[in-house]
């Protein structure tokens, strides 16, 4: 879920619902397409749509997730019973992954993943138009999540 997170500058509400009755209103199995080189994100239903699916590519993990995931219709992430992921859950295991690697959950929430992947498409040199639309944004409050240090020690 991380890794989509982030090369998909996913919101955590298009991944984890808040309760069982949103399992709609989340990504759905439906809206990836996997090839040999990348996966293919199709967002049917957000307000901001600007154009045709972005392609990313931690298609290891998509791959491996999908090769346990059952094949049922529905949210994309979901549990082993059908059960879709829930935000807190989302929020508890992100904090765990963090302790884990010996960071402070203080520094990271939900959001990290949008401002990691605006920041570093930032740092690579992509033109804030295709951040906008990387990120589905239609106003400008992608350059929220943009998050460029005022010095960066070498």
């Amino acid at each position: 879920m991380y890794l989509l997170a982030f090369h998909a500058f996913l919101r955590i509400g298009e991944i984890a619902v808040t309760s069982t009755a949103q399992s709609s209103c989340v990504l759905q199995l439906n809206q990836i397409s996997l090839s040999s080189d990348k996966c293919t994100v199709v967002f049917h239903s957000y307000e901001h749509y600007q154009g045709p699916p972005v392609s990313f590519c931690p298609i290891k993990a998509i791959r491996a997730y999908l090769a346990v995931r059952r094949n049922a219709p529905g949210p994309l992430f979901i549990f082993p019973g059908g059960t879709p992921v829930a935000k807190p859950f989302f929020g508890d295991q992100l904090k765990k992954s963090l302790a884990w690697a010996g960071l402070s959950s203080e520094c990271y929430k939900g959001h990290s993943f949008r401002i990691g992947a605006a920041t570093t498409a930032a740092m690579q040199g992509i033109s804030d138009e295709e951040i906008q639309r990387m990120g589905r944004c239609k106003s400008q409050a992608f350059t929220f999540f943009i998050r460029i240090p005022m010095l960066q020690l070498q």
